[in-house]
């Protein structure tokens, strides 16, 4: 398995920092065996906003992009050793073990647990997609791989739709963040620093608000359609005397 696979999809440059939602990923990182879960309609920059918050991190993490045909043990216990090995790339034993997978596949994926390096380092696991995981095994596990992946380890699972009834013990028990679209729209201060960064007036902050919700995608598909205060006078100085 390729190990570019696991790579963090780049920001880019010019992209708007999130540190609101990063202090958010930050503190729940910190705490130590919390999982995140992100959830959110497409659009919202969730892989986006984690990305930007792994960057600076340059290590100890793996992207683990899911898709309709892991929703089978064998395919998702693969790519889940895959990414720990991925961020543990000292652990030789461990990616020895991502190349003799063999059934019972969850089975197989618990006992290898065991072979992660005991160290006092903190990694981040991010399973993007998670929505292709439907009710079945693989999904079910999920809340036992929790409670058996060691502390040091933070998992952000990102999706389309809202969490499954396998993670409420979890988030009742504040062994989960949970992030929604509401976390992820942005702010008025954040639309005024978009704004700023496009020539634009921060005047337009109400109306951007009220259009778009904050929803990052129409505000962007927004602000490509809007004059700057340069471009409306370039227009009225080429136009026509009436």
């Amino acid at each position: 398995m390729s190990e570019e696979r696991f790579l963090p999809p780049r920001a880019g440059k010019g992209v708007l920092s999130r540190a609101r939602v990063n202090a958010i990923l930050e503190s729940a990182k910190e705490r130590g065996g919390q999982w995140i879960y992100m959830g959110a309609p497409g659009g919202f920059g969730k892989s986006l906003a984690v990305s930007q918050w792994l960057a600076p991190q340059r290590n100890k993490h793996a992207w683990i992009t899911l898709d309709p045909y892991d929703n089978n043990e064998g395919r998702f216990v693969r790519k889940f050793l895959g990414g720990l090995a991925f961020a543990q790339r000292a652990n030789r034993r461990l990616a020895r073990a991502v190349d003799r997978v063999r059934p019972p596949f969850l089975e197989y994926l618990f006992d290898a647990l065991d072979l992660l390096l005991p160290n006092e380092k903190k990694y981040v696991l991010v399973l993007d997609d998670l929505h292709h995981l439907r009710d079945g095994a693989v999904l079910r596990a999920l809340p036992l791989l929790r409670k058996r992946l060691p502390a040091g380890f933070t998992v952000c699972l990102l999706s389309r739709d809202e969490p499954s009834d396998v993670f409420l013990d979890a988030i009742l028990k504040d062994d989960m963040t949970v992030l929604d679209a509401r976390d992820l729209a942005f702010d008025e201060e954040e639309l005024r620093r978009l704004l700023s960064r496009n020539g634009l007036s921060a005047s337009q902050v109400p109306d951007l608000l009220r259009r778009t919700a904050g929803w990052p995608i129409a505000v962007r598909a927004l602000l490509m359609g809007r004059e700057t205060p340069e471009e409306a006078e370039k227009k009225r100085e080429m136009s026509p005397d009436e």
